[in-house]
Order: structure tokens, then C-alpha cells, then sequence
């Protein structure tokens, strides 16, 4: 089975009928829900969490990886639709006072941290 994996035709084939199989699957409400239950419970596990940050810095240490997830950024960037959905999600955010009030903290922290910073620095 290895050694049809590796024909060019053969793995597009499957391949292409994976991706529409699955497409297919997320439309169904009651898989979507199932699928969702499981992740929320997965991220609940500290062991699960762990290996995943692991594996997270794991990657970000590879400039090939760095360099892939950099470009899609940009592409997707560039993308008007992609931006105007993002402008409205956080305009949304923007509305809820806890997200404000999260948000103006963490902003006022990382100022006092910066000034600390800052005035420590010895005059040249």
C-alpha cells in the first residue's frame, strides 16, 4: 500500500476524494457538534496541552516553517474579503466590556513593563 501512496496519480486520486468526503461531513450539523465536544474536551486535558505547546514551539524553531506561515499571512492579507472579515470580528470584540477591559489591561501592562525598561537603560 506504501508504494501507491508514492504514484503521483494514485495519491491525488484519494486525496481528492478525502477532501470531498470530509467536506461533506463538516456540513453535517451533528458531526460539526461531535467534532467540536471532542476538541473542547481534548484542550481540557494539562497533558494534551502540554504536547501540544511542545509541539507548537517545536515547529516555530524551523525557518522553513517560519517562512511558510509568514507567506500565507501576507496572502492572506492581501485577500479583501479576508480583511473585511477580520475588521468586523474585531469590531465585535470592541463591543463586549470584557473584552475592553481585558484588552486596556494587558496594554497598560506591557506600558509599565516598556517604561521599566526604559528608564533602567544608562545614559550613553
Amino acid at each position: 500500500m506504501k508504494a501507491r501512496w508514492k504514484d503521483p496519480e494514485f495519491r491525488a486520486r484519494n486525496a481528492a476524494a478525502v477532501r470531498e468526503t470530509l467536506k461533506a461531513r463538516w456540513k453535517d450539523p451533528g458531526f460539526r457538534a461531535r467534532n467540536a465536544a471532542a476538541v473542547r474536551e481534548n484542550w481540557k486535558d494539562p497533558e494534551f496541552r502540554a504536547r501540544h505547546a511542545a509541539a507548537v514551539r517545536e515547529n516555530w524553531k524551523d525557518p522553513g516553517f517560519r517562512a511558510r506561515n509568514a507567506a500565507a499571512v501576507r496572502e492572506n492579507w492581501k485577500d479583501p474579503e479576508f480583511r473585511a472579515r477580520h475588521a468586523a470580528a474585531v469590531r465585535e470584540n470592541w463591543k463586549d466590556p470584557e473584552f475592553r477591559a481585558r484588552n486596556a489591561a494587558a496594554v497598560s501592562a506591557a506600558q509599565r513593563r516598556r517604561w521599566r525598561t526604559y528608564r533602567r537603560k544608562p545614559s550613553p
